[in-house]
């Protein structure tokens, strides 16, 4: 049979075992702009369990609900969820949903939600989950506050913030199966143990997990803030089979922790292009290395960690350099001649910038014209052609006529849009990489980078913003030949004009460039 429900309330409803919204044995379920709230049932699925058929929920919210497995949605066959809101539901597993056999998640928000067991927001603990474009916030457990796998999960441009787990993985825990984490963030969650424990703050791995251009910043544990890998964990790119954790064309920044500020390592990790940057920790305030079965670091930045130093490992326990890393102070041991390290008394300068919307689904770290990152990594380890931001790998970053790729998540290159007047350049950008750039729903600010010829001399300069004169803003007269500015924007569709005048080989001539910067419509996504 079939249920159809469009613009209903089942609110405030029980039952002693399984469904007390709805309990689907058999058919096809379509609930639209739905509101279940309140409901329970003793064993499984508070507002909804879902055993055979398929289940499709648009527009819905699920708030309140309460059960044993699946607070609000316990689901044993096909369910397709879009644009849903799931919170304050609760379990002993799955806050707000269980999974068994095969969800769709898209554009939905999971918050508040919480489970005794695993997984506060959504366990699954067998099948196939795939979120896209998800929000999982202030969710609570005691393993997996976010989200609990024991089987295949693959999350797609969602964000994990401020979920909390009592013991472990305060965003993810990944305990079993295979998990995939691309052009997302976690950020800002924690897992914290009232007897002094609690490890993984961003996200806790006992199996396989890749991580592909994502960032995981401002996660708190005892151990592993960012992330604690104890079995495999993998992160972009192709990798041995006995390879538990790859990381690739990812960010971890800001991260805190007692060991291991941005990874605690217990078995397998294998790192490129990866930027590691301003996490804290007493030991290891970017890595801790307790495995002698092997951590590989290729194209891979670490710096700024503090009195706890870059990398702190187990005696006898070495990391391995794929070459064409950047140690700041020289504590990972890196051996490779393309390696670059400083010393704990003189460390190397990255010249990188704060952890900011530089373009993309998810925040990087910039190099700077003149990073000794830039154009100094070894393109063989390129684990793809595009950066974390989703721009194109290995460019021209130093302007010597020689692209190469950069070493971490970010590849700094220099865009020429336009020329007028005679062939010389005036004006080039290394944040943007056409006419008409697009930004995620409220981005406020660009960090617009901008370098000029110092061909063109003298020059006047003035810039339009949406019909406002903003030149104020710009300083082309800086010695270094380029700066990066905040163009502030509102949400729609804005207009930069920057028109230069000057004089190039004694001849006059002008440059006009119009740049767009589109907030929010169209859907933003990764080119």
């Amino acid at each position: 049979g079939s249920l159809t429900l469009t613009v209903c309330t089942l609110s405030d409803n029980r039952a002693g075992r399984i469904g007390g919204g709805i309990d689907s044995i058999f058919g096809t379920v379509v609930l639209t702009d739905c509101v279940l709230s309140g409901n329970s049932a003793g064993d499984a699925g508070g507002g909804i369990h879902h055993v055979s058929g398929s289940l499709t929920l648009t527009r819905c919210t699920l708030a309140g609900n309460s059960a044993s497995e699946g607070g609000a949605i316990q689901n044993r066959d096909v369910a397709f969820l879009t644009r849903c809101t799931l919170t304050g539901n609760s379990a002993s597993e799955g806050g707000a949903i269980q999974n068994r056999d095969v969800a769709f998640l898209t554009r939905c928000t999971l918050s508040g939600n919480t489970a005794a067991g695993g997984g506060g927001g959504i366990a699954n603990p067998v099948g196939t989950a795939v979120l896209t474009d998800c929000a999982l916030s202030g969710n609570t457990a005691h393993q997996g506050g976010g989200i609990q796998n024991h089987a295949i999960a693959t999350l797609t441009r969602c964000t994990l913030f401020a979920n909390f787990a009592t013991n472990q993985g305060g965003g993810i825990h990944n305990e079993a199966g295979e998990m995939t984490l691309q052009f997302s963030t976690v950020a800002g969650n924690s897992a914290a143990d009232p007897a002094g424990g609690g490890i993984g703050g961003g996200i806790f791995n006992r199996s396989r997990l890749t991580v592909q251009s994502s960032t995981v910043n401002g996660n708190i544990a005892t151990e592993g803030g960012g992330i604690y890998n104890h079995r495999r964990l993998i992160i972009e790119g192709p990798s041995p089979e006995d390879t538990l954790l790859t990381l690739g064309n990812s960010t971890l920044s800001g991260n805190r922790a007692f060991a291991g500020g941005g990874l605690v390592n217990g078995d397998h990790v294998r790192m490129t292009n990866c930027t590691l940057f301003g996490n804290r920790a007493e030991a290891g305030g970017g890595i801790r290395n307790l495995s002698d079965t092997g951590l590989e670091l290729g194209n891979t930045l670490i710096a700024n960690s503090g009195a706890g130093r870059n990398c702190v490992s187990d005696e006898n326990v070495a990391i391995t350099s794929l070459g064409s890393n950047l140690d700041s102070d020289g504590t990972c041991g890196l051996t490779q001649p393309s390696d670059q390290s400083g010393t704990p008394e003189a460390p190397l300068d990255p010249m990188v910038g704060p952890l900011q919307n530089n373009g993309g689904p998810t925040e990087t770290h910039a190099l700077s014209p003149g990073s000794p990152a830039v154009d100094a990594g070894d393109d063989t380890l390129a684990p793809a052609d595009r950066d974390q931001r989703g721009f194109a790998r290995i460019a021209d970053g130093d302007r010597d006529g020689t692209a190469r790729i950069d070493i971490g998540a970010f590849e700094l290159s220099f865009f020429r849009l336009r020329d007028i007047g005679v062939l010389a350049e005036f004006l080039s950008y290394s944040t943007v990489q056409d006419q008409n750039t697009r930004l995620p729903a409220g981005t406020s600010v660009f960090p617009l980078t901008l370098y000029y010829s110092p061909d063109i001399a003298p020059r006047t300069f003035v810039a339009m913003l949406n019909g406002e004169n903003i030149t104020g803003l710009f300083h082309p007269g800086t010695p270094e030949g380029f700066e990066t500015v905040l163009i502030p924007l509102r949400a729609g569709q804005n207009r930069l004009i920057l028109r230069v005048k000057g004089r190039f080989r004694g001849h006059p001539a002008e440059e006009v460039d119009n740049l767009g910067f589109r907030v929010g419509n169209p859907p933003f996504g990764p080119r």
